[in-house]
């Protein structure tokens, strides 16, 4: 990987940058020989995952290797997996993973309605630490870290939580408020008290009103919202460009939507192109994110704070999610259609039921398309 020299250095920039290598250099790795480890993880998960009611259910105290998996654990969607999420919801333990979840995550979706995806303390990492390491990638590869010495924003709803059977409960973006490390803590805008405020409109005026006099770095959150963040912004300092207002924004991170037909506007609105990093979270699992300032698509999120791709050809990326939070074998719906995508999703992520692990293990999780070229091929973004 080669080594580029940081510019503009203060203190946690200096402080990160050893981690930020480290991290780089742990994903070549998994990128170079993922499913031996990929192998290791499934058998953690149904060590287990087979003291649960799901996994008694489905004989996973027989499974020795990923065929006994496949041929125990069905292919299902939200619905399949609902009556295990309604045992949850009335307070039962061990149903999915052991224990309880730490949080549920609150999610729409198109087939079933309100879904409540488990999210727990073993899962967490996959959450989370992509995030970082994403972040932290992206610093090694180019050498900016000056996102890590100034502000940073991260335009998402609500971080209060309900509960369910003392559960705390919200949307993913709510409950990544709770999980920002202290570290990271003293960077973040906005304030507590204005992530709360439910109305978007007052919500974006108080958060234009304290960031405006901030010297920000990094801005992160869909497109669409940024782009009215960007426009009040320019309205409200009667400045041309939000270059102007934060000269020191170096990074946009985003995800979620198709970032094309933005493109174009929030450049013109920045007043310059920006380096950005595409990421893919889901409730869940972080499926995937940009790795590259020069190649396009996304890596695949092969394992918890680390990632792995591979290039063997198949027309289509499609199959089910396996997380440490009871996601067995569960569908993801989501469109994602590359040219070369891989033969075997790994285990602890996506995974084809009908495909047949490769002969040579050196092998890592391909790059696939980034959500504006799943809209391009497709016509549907997310």
């Amino acid at each position: 990987m080669p080594m580029y020299k940081t510019k503009h250095m203060g203190f946690k920039s200096t402080i990160a940058r050893p981690f930020a290598h480290l991290i780089a250099r742990r994903i070549e790795r998994w990128s170079a020989n993922a499913l031996d480890e990929q192998t290791k993880i499934l058998n953690t998960l149904i060590a287990k995952g087979r003291v649960t009611a799901y996994g008694k259910d489905h004989d996973l105290g027989r499974v020795q290797d990923y065929a006994d998996f496949k041929n125990c654990v069905p292919i299902r969607d939200y619905e399949g997996m609902r009556p295990y999420v309604d045992r949850i919801k009335t307070g039962e333990t061990d149903v999915l993973w052991p224990g309880k979840p730490r949080y549920f995550a609150k999610t729409s979706g198109t087939t079933s309605g309100v879904k409540y995806i488990p999210i727990s303390n073993d899962s967490l990492p996959n959450h989370f630490g992509t995030a970082r390491d994403a972040l932290f990638n992206y610093y090694a590869r180019t050498g900016n870290g000056a996102w890590l010495d100034g502000k940073v924003i991260f335009l998402s709803g609500s971080p209060e939580l309900d509960e369910i059977a003392g559960i705390p409960t919200g949307r993913l973006s709510g409950i990544s408020n709770h999980l920002i490390p202290a570290w990271l803590k003293t960077n973040q805008m906005p304030s507590y008290a204005t992530n709360c405020i439910e109305d978007w409109e007052t919500k974006l005026d108080r958060i234009v009103e304290e960031t405006l006099s901030q010297q920000m770095t990094l801005i992160s959150g869909i497109p669409p919202w940024v782009q009215m963040y960007y426009e009040r912004l320019i309205d409200r300092s009667g400045k041309r460009f939000v270059k102007d207002i934060f000269p020191h924004y170096s990074v946009f991170v985003y995800g979620g939507v198709n970032f094309e037909p933005y493109r174009a506007k929030l450049e013109d609105l920045v007043g310059k192109r920006l380096d950005s990093v595409e990421t893919y979270p889901a409730s869940e699992g972080f499926i995937a994110f940009q790795d590259s300032q020069t190649e396009p698509g996304l890596l695949l999120n092969s394992a918890p704070g680390k990632s792995s791709r591979r290039r063997p050809p198949l027309p289509r990326m499609a199959g089910g999610i396996r997380s440490a939070a009871g996601q067995y074998g569960r569908v993801c719906r989501e469109p994602r259609r590359t040219d070369d995508p891989p033969e075997h999703i790994l285990p602890g992520s996506d995974r084809r039921q009908d495909s047949k692990a490769p002969s040579n293990h050196a092998v890592a999780a391909r790059r696939v398309p980034g959500i504006h070229e799943v809209g391009r091929q497709t016509g549907r973004a997310k």
